[in-house]
Order: structure tokens, then sequence, then C-alpha cells
């Protein structure tokens, strides 16, 4: 029971949170001399961001899933971990990063596109015996994960893989 006051009490406090913040920036926005076209273009632009990413995650999702040559299987992870990564190979980044704002809606598809790549890479990782597709896998599994990708994290079994 004392768990669950905590929850709640927890819930609340965040959606509170969340509502103050939103007042805050809606009123900030009111008293700037920002036009709403201005507004308008920014919330269009986010929007279409969040879009492409879970075109362009369900498009590499899909290829990655297909019985590839080796090369063009080598290519399409490469270019999968470049495009999110900004093209920084040591930088680790996280699959939202440079979505804020989307939606809860975009975050979800995004999130579940990117990890059913991530199990066609734990896959093709249990199946692999050559050295140079392992490293390639591994490396494709590298970001930055969240509290709240945990658990999509224990599905993938990958610990049970990779032990």
């Amino acid at each position: 029971m004392q768990t669950s006051k905590g929850a709640i009490k927890s819930y609340t406090e965040r959606n509170k949170e969340i509502f103050d913040s939103s007042v805050t920036s809606i009123l900030a926005c009111l008293q700037t001399a920002i036009s709403s076209q201005k507004i308008k273009k920014q919330v269009e632009n986010v929007f279409l961001n969040g879009c492409r990413r879970v075109a362009g995650l369900k498009l590499l999702g899909e290829l990655l899933n297909y019985d590839l040559p080796q090369k063009h299987r080598f290519d399409l992870m490469s270019w999968f971990c470049g495009s999110l990564r900004g093209n920084k190979n040591p930088h680790v980044a996280h699959y939202l990063d440079d979505l804020k704002g989307c939606g809860l809606h975009l975050e979800e598809l995004a999130k579940v596109e990117f990890f059913r790549i991530m199990k066609g890479m734990v896959l093709k990782l249990k199946d692999s015996n050559e050295e140079d597709e392992i490293k390639v896998i591994i490396n494709c599994l590298k970001w930055k994960y969240l509290a709240r990708d945990h658990y999509s994290l224990s599905q993938l079994e990958i610990f049970k893989i990779l032990h």
C-alpha cells in the first residue's frame, strides 16, 4: 500500500510539473513578440522530424530484417548507426535525441521501430560466427539507453546472448 501511495504521489507530482512547465512556456510565448506563424512553423517542423525518424527506423527495420548479403547488411548497419549518431562514431546517442516535442505517439512509434531493429541485431548476433560481423553488430547495439528503455532491453534477451 505504501508503494502504491508513493507511485500515485510521484505520478501526480510529475503531472503537476508538466502542467506548470506548459503554463510557463505558454505565458512566455504570449509575452514575447513571436508571431503565431513562427510558432506554428516550429510545431510543424518538430512533428515532421518525428515522422521522418519513425519512417526511417521502420524502413531500416524492414531492410535489416531481410536476409541480405553480408556486405549490404554491413553497409545498412553502419548507415543506421552513423545517421542516428550524427556521424560521430565515438558519440553515443539516444534514439530519441533531437526529437523533443514531437509528441508521445511519435516517440512510442520510434521506440517500437528502434527495438524491432535491435531485436533483429540480437538474432543476427546469436547466429553469427564471424568475428567481423560480431564487431559490427555489437557496435550497432551501443546506444545511450534510458530507464524507460530497460524493459524493452530485457525483452531482447541480449544479456543472455552476450553472457
